[in-house]
């Protein structure tokens, strides 16, 4: 399993460094949910939720990102 950070404003994901790819493989992966969350509010990403990517993407889980 990956955890990933994605942006439900242009379906992309977070490739670190202000970088955005359509491609899950070439995107940044987190130690933990929150580690992605701390990425998101640190960059006051809107829209953005966290991955649980799995080998096959309908097992896929993904948690919407509420930002302060």
């Amino acid at each position: 399993m990956r955890i990933l950070l994605r942006s439900k404003l242009v379906g992309a994901y977070y490739a670190g460094e202000g970088q955005w790819t359509k491609d899950p493989t070439r995107a940044q992966e987190f130690k933990g949910g929150d580690f992605a969350v701390k990425e998101a509010i640190k960059h006051r990403l809107i829209k953005a939720e966290v991955v649980y990517s799995f080998n096959n993407p309908e097992h896929d889980i993904t948690v919407p990102i509420h930002s302060p």
